[in-house]
């Protein structure tokens, strides 16, 4: 049976994050920008990578992950 990582919570407020951008690996281009949320879907737009930009293209496409998921992940600082 494979194990689980236990995903712990770093963001008790999404509200706070709204509009900032995220590592988010199944963006094509590994970054994600948080639009808004829901009860249980967290809705982020692909934002362009500045290092790696083969899939550059996507940006501006909209995709969500589930809220439960959304509160684990730390933004990226400039």
């Amino acid at each position: 049976m494979r194990k689980i990582t236990p995903r712990k919570t770093v963001i008790d407020k999404l509200d706070n994050y709204i509009g900032d951008i995220f590592p988010i690996s199944v963006s094509p281009t590994g970054r994600g920008k948080l639009l808004y949320y829901e009860k249980d879907k967290a809705y982020y737009e692909v934002a362009e990578h500045e290092e790696y930009t083969k899939y550059n293209y996507c940006a501006g496409q909209v995709f969500y992950l589930k809220t439960q998921m959304a509160i684990t992940i730390k933004p990226l600082k400039g």
